[in-house]
C-alpha cells in the first residue's frame, strides 16, 4: 500500500506527504490481546461512510455495515442491538485530518444520544 494516494488522497500534496511520514507500525500483540469489554455492545455507534476512500472502497464499507446489521451473519449482534448511526461524507480515508471540525461535531452529536 502506498499511503499518499490510499490514505490521504483528499489532502494537499504537502499535507499528504507529511502525514505519510507519521505512520508507524504497532505491535502484533494488539491483534492478539483478548478484549475484556467491547463498549460498542453497550452504546450506540456511528459509522461514517467515506465516499472518496481509496483504502476501503465505499462498496466494501457498505458491505461491512450490512453484515454487522444482519442477524443471519457470523457478526450477528455485533452492535449489541444498539443503534448504528450512519453518516456519509465526501472524504478520503482520513476525515480527521481534512475535516476535523466535522469529526468533532459527529463525536459531540454521538455523546448527546
Amino acid at each position: 500500500m502506498t499511503p499518499v494516494p490510499t490514505l490521504y488522497n483528499d489532502l494537499t500534496p504537502e499535507a499528504a506527504e507529511y502525514w505519510a511520514t507519521q505512520i508507524h507500525s504497532y505491535t502484533l500483540q494488539a491483534n492478539l490481546d483478548t478484549i475484556t469489554h467491547a463498549t460498542w455492545k453497550d452504546i450506540p455507534s456511528t459509522y461514517i461512510f467515506c465516499t472518496l476512500d481509496q483504502a476501503i472502497p465505499i462498496g466494501m464499507q457498505q458491505l461491512f455495515v450490512k453484515k454487522v446489521q444482519d442477524k443471519n451473519t457470523p457478526w450477528k449482534g455485533l452492535t449489541g442491538g444498539k443503534e448504528l448511526r450512519i453518516e456519509t461524507w465526501e472524504s478520503g480515508h482520513s476525515p480527521f485530518l481534512n475535516m476535523p471540525a466535522k469529526v468533532a461535531e459527529s463525536v459531540a452529536k454521538a455523546c448527546r444520544l
